[in-house]
């Protein structure tokens, strides 16, 4: 029996230390970034809060920066998506239990990005463990780094990424991205 595309996929993902090194552009790197934006906006969270935000950084000095708060390989990635959990959002709601929901809401919202950068062919890792200054220079108001995720074109793989036929549409209402999602600047 053949397996399942999404069991293939979550099989097929690695953790990817080792990215391309190239120039800050490559194509469909607009493209990958949105839809892996769009699937992390996806993601089941608490009550339907979406308890979290997340960076997106896609410049290369700012990415060679940020390599300085946690691991060197970060500084070859061609973008990274750092998410925050927004404790004070879920704990209007979920009193006690909140900032623990909006720790779980950012972490299924990153794994949702990994799995959408894998079909896109782009390699990631998570990055739980960072310097707490990280957030003197990125950061979301006073949100909580949660994890660093980030993507690029494995080792090896010159031929870029591969962009799916068509993105599924789904049905389930959800924030707009631009409420989610930050672009540094």
């Amino acid at each position: 029996m053949k397996r399942p595309y999404i069991e293939s996929l979550i099989q097929a993902r690695k953790s990817c230390r080792r990215f391309e090194k190239h120039s800050d552009e490559f194509p469909g790197k607009k493209e990958a970034i949105t839809a892996i934006c769009q699937a992390a906006n996806s993601a089941p969270s608490a009550g339907n809060l979406q308890a979290y935000k997340c960076l997106v950084i896609h410049k290369k000095e700012r990415i060679k920066r940020l390599a300085h708060y946690c691991q060197a390989f970060v500084r070859d990635a061609d973008f990274v998506l750092m998410f925050f959990s927004d404790s004070a959002s879920s704990s209007r709601k979920y009193r006690h239990h909140g900032a623990l929901f909006a720790t779980q809401d950012a972490t299924i919202a990153a794994t949702y990005a990994q799995l959408v950068g894998e079909e896109y062919g782009l390699g990631s890792c998570w990055i739980g463990i960072f310097n707490d200054a990280i957030t003197s220079t990125f950061s979301i108001g006073d949100l909580s780094p949660i994890a660093l995720i980030p993507f690029g074109i494995k080792e090896g793989k010159k031929t870029g990424i591969k962009l799916p036929d068509s993105p599924v549409e789904g049905t389930k209402h959800r924030k707009a991205l631009t409420e989610v999602f930050v672009m540094d600047e």
